[in-house]
Protein backbone atom coordinates (compact mmCIF):
# COMPACT_ATOMS: atom_id res chain seq x y z
CA UNK A 1 0.00 0.00 0.00
CA UNK A 2 2.80 2.36 0.81
CA UNK A 3 4.41 2.08 -2.96
CA UNK A 4 1.08 2.30 -4.40
CA UNK A 5 0.10 5.10 -2.27
CA UNK A 6 3.74 6.96 -3.26
CA UNK A 7 3.59 5.52 -7.04
CA UNK A 8 2.88 9.15 -8.17
CA UNK A 9 5.86 10.34 -7.30
CA UNK A 10 7.40 8.40 -10.58
CA UNK A 11 5.88 10.74 -12.18
CA UNK A 12 6.73 14.02 -10.22
CA UNK A 13 6.80 17.50 -12.24
CA UNK A 14 10.14 18.89 -11.94
CA UNK A 15 8.46 22.38 -12.11
CA UNK A 16 5.75 21.62 -9.42
CA UNK A 17 7.19 19.51 -6.52
CA UNK A 18 4.56 17.82 -5.35
CA UNK A 19 2.11 17.06 -8.49
CA UNK A 20 2.07 14.47 -10.76
CA UNK A 21 2.64 15.08 -13.96
CA UNK A 22 -0.39 12.88 -16.05
CA UNK A 23 0.78 13.81 -19.57
CA UNK A 24 -0.02 16.52 -21.99
CA UNK A 25 -3.01 14.74 -23.99
CA UNK A 26 -6.30 15.71 -22.53
CA UNK A 27 -8.02 12.57 -25.30
CA UNK A 28 -6.20 10.50 -22.05
CA UNK A 29 -8.93 10.99 -20.14
CA UNK A 30 -12.91 9.43 -20.33
CA UNK A 31 -13.72 13.21 -19.51
CA UNK A 32 -12.10 15.03 -22.41
CA UNK A 33 -11.50 18.50 -21.28
CA UNK A 34 -8.85 20.43 -23.21
CA UNK A 35 -7.71 21.87 -19.82
CA UNK A 36 -7.16 18.16 -18.38
CA UNK A 37 -3.54 18.35 -19.03
CA UNK A 38 0.07 17.40 -16.78
CA UNK A 39 -1.07 18.57 -12.98
CA UNK A 40 -4.66 17.37 -13.41
CA UNK A 41 -6.54 18.80 -9.97
CA UNK A 42 -8.33 15.78 -8.83
CA UNK A 43 -5.91 13.41 -9.87
CA UNK A 44 -3.53 15.01 -7.66
CA UNK A 45 -6.14 15.38 -5.08
CA UNK A 46 -6.53 11.10 -5.42
CA UNK A 47 -2.98 11.07 -4.78
CA UNK A 48 -3.42 13.48 -1.51
CA UNK A 49 -6.41 11.24 -0.42
CA UNK A 50 -4.28 7.92 -0.57
CA UNK A 51 -1.69 9.38 0.58
CA UNK A 52 -3.52 10.22 4.33
CA UNK A 53 -5.39 6.47 3.74
CA UNK A 54 -2.28 5.54 4.13
CA UNK A 55 -1.38 7.41 7.08
CA UNK A 56 -4.19 6.19 8.76
CA UNK A 57 -3.85 2.74 8.19
CA UNK A 58 -0.28 3.32 10.05
CA UNK A 59 -1.55 4.99 12.53
CA UNK A 60 -4.02 2.03 13.16
CA UNK A 61 -1.44 -0.32 12.72
CA UNK A 62 1.09 1.78 15.71
CA UNK A 63 3.17 2.49 13.46
CA UNK A 64 3.58 6.38 14.47
CA UNK A 65 6.55 7.04 12.05
CA UNK A 66 4.64 5.95 8.86
CA UNK A 67 1.84 7.44 9.81
CA UNK A 68 3.88 10.91 10.84
CA UNK A 69 5.87 10.52 7.09
CA UNK A 70 2.90 9.89 5.21
CA UNK A 71 0.59 12.99 6.66
CA UNK A 72 3.90 15.44 6.65
CA UNK A 73 6.79 14.53 4.58
CA UNK A 74 4.62 13.43 1.88
CA UNK A 75 1.01 14.47 1.86
CA UNK A 76 1.34 18.56 2.91
CA UNK A 77 3.69 19.66 0.14
CA UNK A 78 1.19 17.84 -2.51
CA UNK A 79 -1.62 19.48 -0.87
CA UNK A 80 -0.12 22.82 -0.68
CA UNK A 81 1.23 22.69 -4.23
CA UNK A 82 -2.27 21.79 -5.58
CA UNK A 83 -3.87 25.17 -3.88
CA UNK A 84 -1.26 27.56 -4.93
CA UNK A 85 -0.85 26.02 -8.26
CA UNK A 86 -4.90 26.25 -8.67
CA UNK A 87 -5.83 28.81 -7.18
CA UNK A 88 -5.15 31.97 -9.01
CA UNK A 89 -8.30 30.68 -11.14
CA UNK A 90 -5.74 30.03 -14.56
CA UNK A 91 -8.17 28.45 -16.70
CA UNK A 92 -5.70 26.91 -19.13
CA UNK A 93 -4.93 24.67 -16.27
CA UNK A 94 -7.77 23.80 -14.97
CA UNK A 95 -8.39 25.91 -12.46
CA UNK A 96 -11.20 26.06 -10.84
CA UNK A 97 -12.67 27.14 -7.38
CA UNK A 98 -13.82 22.74 -7.85
CA UNK A 99 -10.07 22.01 -7.55
CA UNK A 100 -9.53 23.88 -4.14
CA UNK A 101 -12.46 21.57 -3.18
CA UNK A 102 -11.25 18.23 -4.35
CA UNK A 103 -7.91 19.37 -2.15
CA UNK A 104 -9.63 19.98 0.71
CA UNK A 105 -11.90 17.57 0.68
CA UNK A 106 -8.57 14.86 0.47
CA UNK A 107 -7.39 16.87 3.16
CA UNK A 108 -10.01 15.70 5.41
CA UNK A 109 -10.05 11.74 4.56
Amino acid sequence: MKNMALYWKRHEMPSAPGLADYGGDPNNFLECVPTYVHAVPFLNAANVGMMRSVAQWCAWRGDRACADNFTGDFCMPSMCALILLFSDGDAERGASSAAIQQVVLASRM
